[in-house]
């Protein structure tokens, strides 16, 4: 009860190539809430990833969660969220972003 589950994922057709991303938002009870999509431009996979799940939190931000159970498609976007190590690659700013994002929440899974 309380509970929000947001879904993401981003792909591009090359790595890296034209790219994009999207998800949804459902309730506890498996209801859709809101959904999103992008067109990211030219980027990797994992870029296109971190696109998507920045989306998604600002989203579930904007309405008001604060618990959030995320689930995406990409272990290493999972592995790199759950990380407290500070990296400096294409997609530190991303994934920066979507480390504070996550401050907004109450409670908030990721997998």
């Amino acid at each position: 009860m309380g509970w929000f589950k947001l879904n993401t994922d981003g792909a591009s057709f090359g790595n890296p190539d034209k790219a994009g991303g999207g998800g949804l938002i459902r309730d506890h009870h498996g209801s859709w809430v809101k959904g999103y999509m992008r067109n990211i431009g030219f980027t990797s996979n994992i870029i296109a990833e971190f696109w998507a799940l920045k989306d998604g939190l600002m989203l579930a931000s904007q309405l008001g969660i604060t618990q959030l159970l995320v689930e995406l498609d990409a272990k290493v976007v999972v592995d790199l969220m759950l990380s407290s190590k500070s990296f400096n690659n294409s997609y530190s700013a991303l994934l920066n972003d979507c480390r504070y994002l996550l401050h907004h929440f109450s409670k908030v899974k990721i997998s």
